[in-house]
């Protein structure tokens, strides 16, 4: 079976995210819709979070002297019913990992349609 692929623009996208659910390395790319996609290596849709799922966010830093590199986790909670299918697995949560040396710079896309033609002003 294949994945939902959401059609609506993408607005925003990160780069080699590491993530422990689901497990991997993926593109993140957010839609207009709200639906956040992770796509692999190949540029393949490995699953796709549906617009309005996430309910709770989390942002867990791991305590210094945990290990030697300081892990940075952040999570989201899905609505019950806005599970994501990634692979054989039904996840009900997202959990991203980096390094706090990690840079993760979103690139911003300019949306279709919008702010051309202005009216106005004053």
């Amino acid at each position: 079976s294949s994945v939902a692929v959401d059609e609506t623009p993408v607005v925003a996208r990160v780069g080699g995210v590491s993530c422990l659910a689901p497990r991997g390395k993926f593109d993140l790319h957010l839609h207009a819709s709200g639906a956040l996609t992770f796509r692999g290596k190949s540029g393949d849709v490995a699953c796709t979070c549906p617009p309005g799922s996430i309910e709770l966010l989390f942002d867990l830093p791991l305590p210094l002297g945990a290990q030697k590199v300081r892990t940075l986790l952040a999570a989201a909670v899905l609505k019950q019913g806005s599970e994501m299918v990634h692979g054989k697995s039904t996840l009900s949560y997202i959990i991203i990992q980096g390094k706090e040396s990690d840079v993760v710079t979103p690139q911003i896309l300019e949306q279709a349609g919008e702010g051309g033609g202005g009216g106005g002003g004053g």
